[in-house]
């Protein structure tokens, strides 16, 4: 067998293994990671005196010593093997971290198939017309990164390996091989463990370890969205726009106001508009709670355009759109981004417009008000929050402003 670095050239790398027997020709993980720089490739092995790389030689010798043995095994003993049965056993041998007892000990045959059965969860909740396209889509994508993650590893994934090693190993794999930022790898943990209690409480499955306090942490972090100040809005009300993107300007500027999510927007209706008293009354989606939101002059005549009867546009055609309305719009002011790897902070630099989307509406609607000096209990009422910490976390004020209405403070001390 043969050890060497999946990917030398990064700062950190799996150390994978090559086992050649007969027809059989596998390429294992270890589990293990090191930096490049102190792999050894003609020796196979770390070249440090530092305790823990010798740990990590120690465990690569144990790897070959145990896979050594196995193979003679079955030479000796002419033992005929399946192509399961040899992967199995060089899989448990080579990154036995991967396996917990339950799955050793019993035979797969028994075992339900994880993958299997999280598709039919899958196929239910889709089917049971309960859940959003959203979230069948990110219960999709986590589907989809396991069974690439099983490839990858050459783990044969079971409800069994389930438990601390396996996150660990599949966090890696995430940031490393992936290249994905905290959020999104919070969002498929999340999912993979709500899959998982459906699987503890429909009986698929008695392991509890995901379960334990750490074991499945998922990764949170504020989400930059930004709000559009009261000159960009008017940037965009102003701008020569086409027919097509009149009306996504329309949509927008409706948004703005009403403070609507876009899964409201969308689902509005003639019966939703009272128009003898100005206002819509709407069964909010999200919260499932009934709100009043009065209208302006700007959106009775914007409602009055379309006879009533807003127009209805694809969701993600609506926020590439709106990007395409603050370019034309010329809101192109160089906005920081930041985003997390692991620890590892990311700063990128765009243009403001490309940051748009429709959530960036009702944020703005949120945060002109408070500017306004709208007190948040009432925006609250309007925007149907109902816990006011909920309501703050939404508001953008831009660092211009917050220095000048301190100073107006100390001007009228």
């Amino acid at each position: 067998m043969k050890f060497y670095l999946i990917h030398p050239k990064n700062e950190t790398s799996s150390i994978f293994a090559d086992v050649n027997y007969k027809s059989f020709r596998l390429r294992l993980t270890t589990g293990i990671i090191i930096a490049p720089a102190a792999w050894n490739a003609e020796k196979q092995k770390v070249s440090s005196r530092d305790l823990a790389y010798v740990q990590i030689n120690n465990q690569l010798a144990n790897i070959r010593a145990q896979v050594d043995k196995y193979i003679s095994e079955i030479k000796i003993n002419r033992i005929a093997v399946d192509d399961e049965t040899f992967t199995k056993n060089i899989q448990f041998r080579v990154n036995p971290n991967a396996f917990s007892s339950v799955e050793v000990c019993l035979d797969p045959a028994d075992q339900p198939d994880l993958l299997a059965e999280y598709q039919k969860f899958i196929d239910l909740r889709r089917a049971s017309g309960n859940y959003k396209d959203k979230t069948i889509g990110n219960y999709q994508h986590s589907l989809k990164i396991l069974r690439l993650y099983q490839e990858y590893s050459g783990v044969e994934l079971g409800f069994g390996s389930m438990n601390k090693a396996f996150f660990e190993s599949f966090i890696t794999y995430l940031r490393q091989e992936r290249q994905m930022v905290n959020n999104t790898i919070g969002t498929i943990v999340r999912t993979l463990k709500t899959f998982l209690n459906y699987a503890v409480d429909t009986k698929l499955t008695d392991n509890h370890e995901f379960q334990k306090r750490g074991s499945f942490k998922a990764f949170n972090e504020s989400v930059e969205v930004i709000a559009l100040s009261k000159d960009d809005v008017q940037k965009i009300k102003e701008a020569n726009l086409s027919p097509r993107m009149m009306i996504v300007r329309d949509l927008f500027l409706f948004q703005i106001e009403t403070m609507l999510r876009v899964s409201d927007l969308f689902a509005l209706k003639p019966i939703n508009i009272d128009t003898a008293n100005r206002e819509l009354r709407i069964w909010q989606e999200k919260t499932r709670k009934n709100v009043r939101i009065p209208l302006s002059n700007a959106t009775m005549e914007i409602l009055g355009k379309y006879n009533f009867k807003l127009p209805v546009v694809d969701k993600r055609l609506y926020n590439i759109r709106l990007k395409e309305l603050g370019q034309l719009s010329r809101i192109a002011e160089q906005t920081e981004v930041v985003k997390f790897i692991g620890n590892k902070r990311i700063v990128s630099v765009v243009p403001k417009y490309q940051l748009i989307s429709s959530h960036t509406a009702r944020r703005t609607g949120i945060t002109l008000l408070l500017l306004a000096g709208i007190q948040p209990e009432i925006i609250s009422k309007i925007s149907g929050h109902s816990d006011i910490r909920t309501l703050m976390k939404y508001i953008k004020i831009d660092q211009e402003h917050a220095i000048e209405t301190v100073r107006s403070v100390w001007e009228r001390e």
